[in-house]
């Protein structure tokens, strides 16, 4: 199918859980439906995903399997936005006089009512809630259980990204309500920081709705897939230290104007603790977790829903801590967005036990669903510390989760004129932004997106996606197979969790086209793999490059801190400092001899043989291969050099002693070099190096470099190349070990 072929319209999507299991695993799939009619669901090898390239290479394999078999076709809604969830309790019931405060920092006021702390079923429209209002002015709404409503409003704009305290209260007693607002911090601005304070009689008999759990950042908007609640008018921007009082507190001596509200928002509110207090909800306590602590021994715990942003600076961050971890209680905000998702709650249609006989793979399961076919990628490993060979392709899973459901090819079609896109997913995803974003898009506020989870449809790792990435990667695939070399796939998700151990059952290792998202965990067992006696064929280019940290409870979600406001660059789930791997002193070079030097998406170049490849350490590399141009072919530009590239540079760690085999020629209108680059720089470098511990790193320094593999039926000189260095590389015999035996 080329790319100008027409496509049957999407009429199913579905996601599965895990993504990367081993023999006697049980993965389940997730499916919904944008039209009526059964599906046909099958599961079958891929070998290749490439649709829309030139090549044109798809190939998959049908596998018997108990779940091959017609389903009735569903619906299944997604629920974005992110909120605090507080579960219904005893202390909370018979609460008739209440008082709430918060300090808010919103960043869209106009988008519409949103909620900032609330026991309301926005449904009925019943309840209590404080709620920025459609004009961007702190309310306190009152519904009861006879459809009656009333509201009290500030009749004061919240300011966009600036702090303002709200505190609001409702008197059973003497049916008073009141509400104020006032800035966090003083400007100078005497009219700017004047507070306001409204106080009104509630009409008639009025008494709002008791019952149901609290949200903070968001209210209750009917049942949803999973265990709660779809939210409704989710919040953005940051709020910190709410808390619930039962009664309203009242003035004393030369407590005036709000004053006894005001004592509300200071950090230490111990004098208010005891009967009256009925929460204290600390967000600074559990950063890298779901978990809410209330502080007063009323214990009104809670839990984040869909991953809001934690380890943010706070209203009494001082500019003098940048590192959340030295000072956490200057980092108790907590930042949430109406687009945020971790997991779909999907109900599961149908799932599959993975048998012990299953050969390590890619698999999907494909859905025929009408005129439009999917598939549901997934990731079969051998059984944990049992190899079925000496080989393992590393398949880079953080950075698909990084890059699914990006909308680059619409937004930035001028900087990727080359690359094939499938232009009806792009359309697909501007059409459905409820399957969640990308670690390249930005939220509705316009902040930069820091989550990306796999409980979720992602359109991107699947056949027939984006020929960059993931279906980059089933180059290699078609090649093994080509080859009839055995290999196991293993995935960055078993890297983390299971580190050198997981790498040291193999001789060799090879990488997908683009491993670019590491975390240290991850960065470390590869390092401590080649600098033992591990050999690492790192096939592509920009790898090893950002900083990402997965979370400690949750599974399959990763977090990457790229442009961040000073004082929150170190990530929520791990700690570590965020970025680039270079600014934190983990050069790429000092891995594999090469780091990102440039983005060449404009024209196809290739490699010329360089003096180093004559060393008799690099013989066996190029046995068979005389020419002096390497990789004047190719699938995605028609060259092996190009789209990202990496280069040697000693300042930056390449070791001593490593080998330029091969240069790429200059590259024809380079997006955009990498900082301390000039365009002069960008070329792409074949390198070959040993450790001293007698591990070996060959580089390409390409992504494009496997998209050259399949050409002329795999008989070219990409392809002789990268065979060379993989049967000796899996044959056990010791290397060169120049590093030890050099005079």
């Amino acid at each position: 199918m080329s790319e100008t072929t027409p496509r049957a319209k999407r009429s199913i999507i579905g996601y599965c859980d895990p993504q990367t299991v081993r023999p006697g695993d049980t993965v389940k799939f997730m499916v919904s439906t944008y039209a009526d009619g059964p599906y046909e669901a099958a599961l079958v090898k891929i070998i290749n995903g490439d649709t829309l390239s030139p090549a044109q290479r798809f190939k998959e394999r049908d596998i018997e399997a108990p779940f091959n078999d017609t389903y009735a076709g569903r619906h299944q809604d997604i629920h974005l936005g992110s909120y605090i969830h507080i579960d219904e309790a005893d202390c909370l019931q018979d609460l008739q006089s209440f008082t709430v405060a918060l300090h808010i920092r919103p960043t869209t006021t106009h988008k519409g009512e949103q909620f900032l702390i609330s026991r309301w079923d926005d449904t009925r429209r019943s309840g209590w809630a404080l709620v920025l209002n459609a004009s961007g002015q702190p309310t306190l709404l009152l519904g009861n259980d006879d459809d009656e409503q009333w509201s009290l409003t500030s009749n004061i704009l919240a300011p966009d990204k600036e702090w303002t305290f709200v505190a609001a209260s409702f008197d059973a007693c003497t049916r008073e309500a009141q509400i104020f607002v006032g800035r966090s911090g003083e400007t100078g601005n005497i009219l700017a920081d004047w507070p306001v304070r409204r106080v009104e009689p509630v009409p008639g008999d009025l008494v709002p709705a008791q019952g149901g759990p609290v949200r903070i950042a968001a209210a209750r908007n009917g049942a949803g897939n999973g265990p709660l609640e779809r939210p409704a008018g989710v919040f953005n921007g940051k709020l910190d230290r709410p808390r619930l009082l039962a009664g309203v507190p009242t003035p004393s001596g030369h407590l005036t104007f709000g004053a006894e509200l005001v004592a509300l928002g200071e950090r230490d509110v111990s004098d208010l603790r005891g009967t009256r207090l009925l929460a204290d909800w600390d967000l600074s306590d559990g950063i890298g977790t779901s978990r809410i602590r209330d502080r007063t021994d009323n214990e009104l715990h809670g839990r984040t829903v869909n991953l809001p942003l934690r380890a943010v600076k706070g209203v009494d961050w001082t500019g003098d801590v940048k590192n959340w971890q030295q000072a956490p209680e200057q980092y108790g905000a907590i930042y949430f967005h109406d687009d945020d998702l971790y997991d779909a709650e999907w109900q599961s249609d149908f799932s599959y036990t993975v048998p012990d006989d299953l050969p390590s793979g890619l698999y999907a399961a494909r859905l025929r669903h009408g005129q439009f076919e999917d598939h549901v990628c997934f990731f079969v490993a051998p059984a944990k510390n049992k190899p079925s060979s000496p080989i393992a392709l590393l398949m880079p899973t953080a950075h698909y989760m990084a890059y699914s459901n990006h909308v680059l090819g619409i937004g930035w079609r001028h900087r990727f004129p080359k690359v094939h896109m499938n232009e009806d997913d792009s359309k697909f995803l501007l059409e459905h932004p409820e399957i969640g974003r990308s670690l390249y898009c930005f939220h509705t506020d316009d902040s930069e997106v820091n989550y990306s989870s796999r409980l979720r449809p992602m359109i991107h790792i699947r056949p027939g996606a984006q020929a960059y990435n993931f279906v980059a990667d089933t180059d290699i695939i078609d090649w093994l197979d080509h080859e009839e070399i055995s290999f196991d796939v293993i995935t960055d998700d078993l890297l983390h969790e299971e580190g050198l151990e997981l790498l040291q059952d193999y001789r060799v290792v090879l990488t997908g086209t683009h491993p670019e998202y590491y975390s240290k965990p991850m960065l470390d067992s590869v390092d401590a793999y080649v600098n033992g006696s591990g050999r690492l064929m790192y096939l592509g280019g920009n790898g090893f490059f950002w900083a990402i940290s997965y979370h400690s409870e949750l599974p399959g979600v990763i977090e990457v801190r790229r442009l961040m406001a000073e004082g929150e660059s170190f990530h929520e789930f791990d700690g570590v400092p965020g970025s680039l791997w270079v600014t934190n002193e983990r050069a790429p070079q000092k891995l594999t001899g090469v780091g990102m030097v440039g983005m060449t998406f404009f024209g196809p170049t290739f490699y010329r043989r360089q003096p180093d490849a004559d060393d008799p350490r690099a013989a066996f590399i190029f046995d068979g291969v005389d020419d002096q141009v390497i990789g004047n072919f190719g699938n995605h530009f028609g060259g092996a050099a190009g789209e990202e590239v990496d280069c040697m540079d000693t300042a930056r760690g390449t070791p001593a002693g490593t080998l330029l085999l091969a240069r790429s020629d200059s590259h024809p209108d380079v997006l955009e070099p990498e900082e301390g680059y000039e365009d002069a720089d960008v070329h792409a470098d074949m390198t070959y190096l040993e450790t001293p511990g007698a591990g070996a790193v060959f580089s390409t320094g390409s992504i494009a470099w496997c998209a050259s593999l399949n050409h002329n039926e795999f008989d070219n000189n990409v392809a002789r190349i990268t065979r060379n260095v993989l049967l000796r590389f899996a044959d056990d015999t010791p290397l060169s070990n120049a590093l030890n035996t050099k005079d």
